[in-house]
């Protein structure tokens, strides 16, 4: 439990850290501009207004009436024109900020002043935000007779973002305490349209509609030759379109076409229409998202299998940007990037983070295990849950105890010189360490010429007490193949004692040196039976023996009197495996029986 929770607040601590950094990256604004081309995929086409008709200045115009600028009487037939069709509204985005001639000036004043609808455009020079409002240092205005037949005035400024898109216009802007409201907005209050939302520096986010020539669009040369039946009751925007005339921005939409600035206004005029105003979410409420987010995935890695967690973040990163998909529907704009960003980052900086804490556990748990078991059974623990893994703190496990020790070891001995002893003590306990370790037992210590083993920790092992037997059968059998092999070795033979009971199991020793181990009564019961063993004799007591005895083929010993108790304890001797257990059940038994 405590490794849990120590692997819980490292999760933690990533995800707070990797939210703090996202945080701090969206706060400063920096990946604004790949942020703002994110949120332009999310915008789905949808009908363009039928109430708005643009009257193009293109190309089949150009040809038919002549190069750019047209003469004022041109431009007042097309008013009349317009007129005459019943256009509900006429609006220029042209400037006639330049006198032409008398006639020609006053002939397209007098076609304005007639119709009643007409709309002229104004630019401001240079725009500065000052005080919660957008200032125009110049303004550039019509004719003063055709401003005064115009019904209204209104600015047709298109300012780009930083990427030279154009996503927002200002609502309004103030020359000389007048104020001028911006083209798209003044037709679609006209039309109907709800009151404005803009952003924190008073912008309309334009909701376009679609790419470039989703309006319809009417050649004015048409319009002149009298193809106006379908005008009625229609807001026409006159304005270019041929690319010669250099009016044209990318917007969201334009996948790399820049769209008329007469059809950025009609998209802003449908925006205010329809009141489908695009707004973002407060800067607090996107930071509570990004700390969320870094804290979900960091419980996913922390409490998932590694392709679990990483299924689970990419269901998440998937599940984020379809709601982020399906919120800008309705209007709002989520911060897209930057939540993707968080996700990613806390999910790589938490895998790191946990392959290096589970490298340094893998080296904690090497080092504490690798010298008393077999290396296959280190993997297996370092593979098993913690659920599963002894803690290392200190538990009661049940556990199956193995001593053994030399028999006659110390008057032979010294009957050697000291490197001899040492040789064949390595040899013998070799030997046995090599039967202990082929049935997955933990070699706990070595004691002189003493050996103790345990079984049944510190992974669970279901047939604990036979493996305990099979070792010291096996290491039998290994002691006679070294004799048989190193003839210059002294025959020696061991006095082997086992028993299964309950066990304190942990590392226990003091802060700069502790070892694995366990102790307890079973412990001290297991040592004493190795002193009442003869040469070559396996004995065990009765708890070991009711687990196996239909395993082996014991022979009853009388009972004896073991220090430490006042009854004498019941023991048995291993004479071997049973006769009706053929070896072939014996060698599958031992291969099905896995550390769980």
């Amino acid at each position: 439990m405590r490794k849990r929770f120590k692997g819980f607040w490292g999760a933690l601590l990533i995800s707070l850290g990797s939210a703090f950094l996202i945080s701090f990256l969206f706060w400063a604004g920096f990946l604004g501009g790949w942020q703002n081309r994110l949120n332009d995929l999310l915008i789905l086409p949808r009908p363009a207004s039928p109430e708005i008709v643009i009257a193009a200045i293109d190309d089949k115009s150009l040809s038919q009436i002549g190069r750019w600028p047209w003469s004022r009487a041109v431009q007042a037939r097309l008013v009349d024109a317009l007129r005459q069709a019943e256009a509900r509204l006429i609006v220029f985005d042209v400037n006639f900020s330049e006198p032409e001639n008398q006639a020609a000036d006053r002939s397209l004043a007098q076609a304005i002043k007639k119709a009643g609808n007409v709309i002229l455009p104004v630019e401001a020079e240079k725009l500065i935000y000052h005080k919660g409002q957008w200032l125009a240092t110049r303004l550039i205005e019509p004719l003063p007779e055709l401003k005064t037949a115009a019904l209204a005035l209104a600015h047709v400024n298109i300012t780009p973002d930083s990427d030279n898109v154009a996503r927002r216009l200002p609502a309004s802007w103030v020359f000389e305490e007048k104020e001028f409201a911006a083209l798209g907005v003044l037709l679609g209050q006209n039309l109907g349209g709800r009151s404005l939302t803009t952003d924190e520096k008073n912008r309309v986010l334009i909701n376009f509609t679609g790419r470039p020539g989703n309006f319809r669009y009417l050649s004015i040369s048409d319009i002149l030759a009298g193809k106006t039946e379908d005008l009625a009751g229609k807001v026409v925007l006159i304005g270019a379109t041929a690319a010669d005339l250099h009016d044209a921005h990318l917007t969201p939409t334009s996948r790399g076409l820049p769209m008329p600035g007469v059809e950025i206004h009609a998209n802003l005029a449908q925006t205010v229409l329809e009141g489908r105003f695009l707004k973002k979410p407060s800067k607090e409420s996107t930071v509570s998202i990004l700390f969320l987010l870094a804290l979900v995935v960091g419980l996913l890695v922390w409490d998932l299998k590694p392709l679990w967690a990483g299924l689970a973040t990419f269901a998440l990163l998937v599940l984020y940007f379809l709601g982020n998909l399906l919120i800008y529907e309705t209007g709002l704009i989520g911060d897209t990037l930057y939540g993707l960003a968080a996700i990613i980052l806390t999910f790589l900086t938490a895998v790191l983070w946990r392959s290096l804490t589970e490298t340094k556990e893998r080296e904690r748990v090497t080092k504490i295990f690798g010298r008393y078991v077999a290396p296959k059974v280190v993997d297996k623990i370092l593979a098993a849950s913690s659920e599963d893994l002894v803690q290392l703190g200190g538990t009661k496990e049940t556990v199956t105890v193995l001593f053994a020790d030399i028999r006659g070891f110390t008057p032979t001995s010294e009957k050697m010189q000291p490197e001899e002893v040492v040789m064949m003590l390595n040899a013998y306990l070799s030997a046995f360490s090599e039967a202990i370790f082929e049935e997955e037992g933990t070699l706990d210590k070595f004691v002189g010429d003493e050996v103790m083993a345990l079984f049944n920790t510190p992974l669970p092992q279901n047939d604990h007490a036979e493996r305990a037997i099979r070792t010291a059968l096996s290491a039998r059998g290994k002691i006679e193949e070294l004799h048989q092999r190193r003839p210059d070795l002294p025959r020696v033979s061991f006095g082997v004692g086992i028993h299964t009971g309950e066990a304190v199991i942990g590392n226990i020793g003091s802060h700069k040196r502790a070892d694995f181990t366990a102790i307890g009564d079973t412990i001290n019961l297991g040592a004493r039976l190795m002193g009442v063993a003869k040469e070559n004799q396996i004995i065990v007591s009765q708890a070991t023996y009711g687990l196996v005895q239909n395993k082996f083929e014991f022979k009853k010993l009388e009972p004896v009197l073991v220090k430490g108790k006042e009854k004498p304890v019941e023991i048995w001797e291993v004479v071997g495996a049973r006769k009706d257990v053929a070896s072939v059940q014996n060698w599958q038994g031992r291969q099905d029986s896995n550390l769980n």
